[in-house]
Protein backbone atom coordinates (compact mmCIF):
# COMPACT_ATOMS: atom_id res chain seq x y z
CA UNK A 1 0.00 0.00 0.00
CA UNK A 2 1.37 3.40 -0.97
CA UNK A 3 1.45 5.95 1.81
CA UNK A 4 -0.81 8.97 1.20
CA UNK A 5 0.66 12.36 1.98
CA UNK A 6 -0.38 15.97 2.40
CA UNK A 7 2.16 18.68 1.67
CA UNK A 8 2.23 22.36 2.71
CA UNK A 9 -1.47 22.43 3.63
CA UNK A 10 -2.56 21.98 0.01
CA UNK A 11 -4.46 18.97 -1.21
CA UNK A 12 -2.10 16.44 -2.66
CA UNK A 13 -3.34 13.39 -4.47
CA UNK A 14 -1.70 9.98 -4.55
CA UNK A 15 -2.84 6.47 -5.42
CA UNK A 16 -4.08 4.45 -2.46
CA UNK A 17 -4.98 0.78 -2.69
CA UNK A 18 -6.73 0.28 0.67
CA UNK A 19 -8.93 1.15 2.58
CA UNK A 20 -11.93 2.82 0.93
CA UNK A 21 -12.27 5.51 3.61
CA UNK A 22 -9.84 6.63 6.31
CA UNK A 23 -9.23 9.86 8.21
CA UNK A 24 -5.79 11.42 7.80
CA UNK A 25 -3.93 12.99 10.72
CA UNK A 26 -3.52 16.26 8.77
CA UNK A 27 -7.28 16.86 8.77
CA UNK A 28 -8.06 15.35 5.40
CA UNK A 29 -9.62 12.10 4.35
CA UNK A 30 -9.03 9.23 1.99
CA UNK A 31 -11.91 8.21 -0.24
CA UNK A 32 -11.60 5.43 -2.76
CA UNK A 33 -8.15 5.81 -4.27
CA UNK A 34 -7.51 9.51 -3.70
CA UNK A 35 -6.37 11.64 -0.78
CA UNK A 36 -8.10 14.95 -0.15
CA UNK A 37 -7.07 17.52 2.44
CA UNK A 38 -9.52 19.99 3.90
CA UNK A 39 -7.98 23.44 3.43
CA UNK A 40 -8.26 26.13 6.04
CA UNK A 41 -10.13 29.22 4.85
CA UNK A 42 -8.02 32.38 4.63
CA UNK A 43 -8.98 36.05 4.57
CA UNK A 44 -7.96 38.69 2.05
CA UNK A 45 -8.84 42.35 2.40
CA UNK A 46 -11.07 43.20 -0.58
CA UNK A 47 -11.79 46.92 -0.17
CA UNK A 48 -15.22 48.26 0.76
CA UNK A 49 -18.78 47.22 0.00
CA UNK A 50 -18.87 50.04 -2.55
CA UNK A 51 -16.32 48.08 -4.63
CA UNK A 52 -18.71 45.12 -5.07
CA UNK A 53 -22.10 46.88 -4.95
CA UNK A 54 -22.77 46.57 -8.70
CA UNK A 55 -22.21 42.82 -8.88
CA UNK A 56 -25.46 41.05 -9.75
CA UNK A 57 -24.19 37.59 -8.79
CA UNK A 58 -23.78 38.38 -5.08
CA UNK A 59 -26.50 37.65 -2.51
CA UNK A 60 -26.61 39.60 0.76
CA UNK A 61 -26.88 37.39 3.86
CA UNK A 62 -27.60 39.22 7.14
CA UNK A 63 -29.57 36.77 9.27
CA UNK A 64 -27.22 35.67 12.06
CA UNK A 65 -28.23 32.00 11.81
CA UNK A 66 -27.71 31.96 8.04
CA UNK A 67 -24.34 33.72 8.37
CA UNK A 68 -23.28 31.16 10.99
CA UNK A 69 -24.48 28.29 8.80
CA UNK A 70 -22.46 29.48 5.78
CA UNK A 71 -19.34 30.02 7.89
CA UNK A 72 -19.66 26.57 9.47
CA UNK A 73 -20.13 25.02 6.02
CA UNK A 74 -16.74 26.38 4.89
CA UNK A 75 -15.09 25.66 8.28
CA UNK A 76 -14.52 29.29 9.24
CA UNK A 77 -13.02 30.15 11.60
CA UNK A 78 -10.45 27.38 11.88
CA UNK A 79 -10.45 25.82 15.34
CA UNK A 80 -6.85 26.90 16.02
CA UNK A 81 -7.44 30.57 15.06
CA UNK A 82 -7.73 32.63 18.23
CA UNK A 83 -7.91 35.96 16.37
CA UNK A 84 -10.73 35.15 13.95
CA UNK A 85 -13.03 38.01 12.99
CA UNK A 86 -16.67 37.71 14.04
CA UNK A 87 -18.50 38.58 10.82
CA UNK A 88 -22.12 39.70 10.97
CA UNK A 89 -22.93 39.76 7.25
CA UNK A 90 -21.90 38.12 4.01
CA UNK A 91 -22.12 38.59 0.28
CA UNK A 92 -22.13 35.17 -1.38
CA UNK A 93 -22.01 33.97 -4.96
CA UNK A 94 -23.48 30.52 -5.59
CA UNK A 95 -22.93 28.37 -8.66
CA UNK A 96 -24.11 24.78 -9.11
CA UNK A 97 -25.24 24.67 -5.47
CA UNK A 98 -21.85 25.60 -4.02
CA UNK A 99 -20.30 28.82 -2.76
CA UNK A 100 -18.02 30.32 -5.40
CA UNK A 101 -17.12 33.58 -3.66
CA UNK A 102 -17.76 34.79 -0.13
CA UNK A 103 -17.19 38.34 1.08
CA UNK A 104 -17.70 39.17 4.75
CA UNK A 105 -18.11 42.38 6.72
CA UNK A 106 -18.30 43.50 10.35
CA UNK A 107 -21.13 45.61 11.68
CA UNK A 108 -24.88 45.26 11.63
CA UNK A 109 -25.64 47.44 8.59
CA UNK A 110 -23.88 46.97 5.24
CA UNK A 111 -22.92 50.60 4.64
CA UNK A 112 -21.00 51.24 1.41
CA UNK A 113 -17.93 52.37 3.38
CA UNK A 114 -17.70 49.13 5.42
CA UNK A 115 -14.54 47.08 4.88
CA UNK A 116 -14.98 43.63 3.35
CA UNK A 117 -12.81 40.53 3.40
CA UNK A 118 -12.85 37.77 0.84
CA UNK A 119 -12.92 34.35 2.46
CA UNK A 120 -10.80 32.04 0.33
CA UNK A 121 -12.21 28.59 1.07
CA UNK A 122 -11.44 26.41 -1.95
Amino acid sequence: METPFISNGFATEKTVFEPDFLLCPAGGFISGRKVFAMLKPSLTYAGTIKDIQDRDDLILVTDSQEVQSVLEHINYPPEDDENALDFSGLFVSIQDGDFVEIYAYLGSIPYLFENIWKINHQ
